[in-house]
């Protein structure tokens, strides 16, 4: 072959791939809208199974603004339905709306789908809020808000309700307080969320307070705070406070609290003056780059959603199964399509025309 022949053809393939390109992508892309298609409307028959008082009307509103509520936070729809159901396995009612604050959380405080659900869940729990989303929202703000102004990442603090927070509720510590605390332990020290909330629950184990008690465990750890700085760094008198409220491995964390107090007091008053922080945060995060291609692959598969008609899809895919399930049937009848075919083209005659499909 010529060199010239050899570049003809190299330019008539590079031609033809140009031209394919689009329509491959096209394909692509309509494969990638079906797919999603497919796993949201699996994820809201989950949720239909999971709550069964929701209607046919409900599940499909709860479809039809998925998109939007996707796209407010640049989050994948599926991502937000996913959060809806396991919210609905847990039992709660208002699960769209707490899966809308999830959401929120996990843009402000760059957390993880599992861990805004948890930190929420864990709180709601603890204090018995029942899903009260605005109560909730609340407790997020106060959080995000020390968070913003101390060397402490949100992380943490989730982390850390999801360690103590049933049992400082039990023990009588308002929810500000736990978080005021958490955070002075992981802003004073390099201690994480979790060894700080292990921390303050040894504090509240080895307290003595009781119902009829005349001070709150935290009313308490103010007078011990106030004792603890007042010694010498090096006393034993520190060191046997520091092992009356925790183990070896919590020094570090309660010796942080009792010596910053002021900063944990500080914590209370930015806890109380955060309102709204998570939201604004969460529609920053929502101007990124990935949260502005999500919300173009909504986009994408809610306008592909538009023209299919999915009950048709699933007629005609369940008409398919029970014809290939017929054909099986006969086969398993009367053994193997093709040799029988080929006995019957044979008795014909060699026409051309009964050629098997298959060939």
């Amino acid at each position: 072959m010529s060199n010239n022949n050899l570049f003809d053809k190299i330019k008539q393939s590079f031609s033809n791939w140009l031209i394919s390109l689009p329509i491959k992508t096209l394909s692509g892309q309509i494969q990638y809208a079906f797919s999603q298609l497919r796993e949201v409307d699996t994820i809201l028959t989950d949720i239909r199974r999971l709550d069964a008082t929701l209607s046919e009307a409900d599940l499909a509103d709860i479809g039809k603004k998925a998109y939007a509520v996707a796209d407010k936070y640049g989050q994948n729809v599926t991502d937000y339905l996913s959060t809806v159901r396991s919210l609905t396995q847990a039992g709660y009612k208002n699960a769209t709306e707490l899966a809308d604050l999830t959401l929120s959380l996990q843009n402000a405080g760059d957390l993880t789908a599992d861990l805004a659900q948890t930190y929420i869940t864990a709180a709601d729990h603890a204090y018995d809020l029942n899903g009260n989303i605005q109560q909730l929202r609340t407790t997020l703000d106060g959080a995000n808000s020390i968070s913003n102004l101390n060397a402490v990442n949100l992380s943490d603090l989730a982390v850390g309700m999801t360690t103590v927070g049933t049992q400082a509720a039990d023990a009588g510590v308002q929810i500000s307080e736990v978080t005021a605390a958490i955070g002075t332990m992981a802003t004073a020290t390099n201690v994480t969320g979790a060894d700080a909330g292990n921390a303050f629950l040894n504090i509240l184990n080895n307290l003595s307070f009781s119902d009829n008690s005349l001070q709150t465990p935290m009313e308490q750890l103010a007078a011990i705070a106030d004792t603890y700085q007042n010694l010498d760094a090096d006393s034993s008198e520190r060191s046997n406070i520091l092992s009356l409220l925790g183990t070896e491995n919590d020094q570090a964390a309660i010796d942080a609290l009792l010596s910053n107090w002021n900063l944990y007091q500080t914590m209370l008053s930015e806890y109380a003056t955060g309102s709204g922080s998570i939201s604004e945060e969460a529609a920053l995060t929502a101007d990124s780059w990935e949260s502005s291609t999500n919300r173009l692959q909504n986009s994408w598969v809610n306008f592909i959603d538009t023209l299919v008609d999915q009950d048709a899809i699933v007629g005609t895919t369940n008409a398919l199964s029970d014809l290939l399930n017929g054909i099986a049937s006969i086969t398993d009848t009367v053994g193997a399509l093709p040799p029988l075919i080929a006995g019957v083209t044979a008795i014909l005659g060699q026409d051309k025309l009964f050629c098997p499909i298959w060939q």
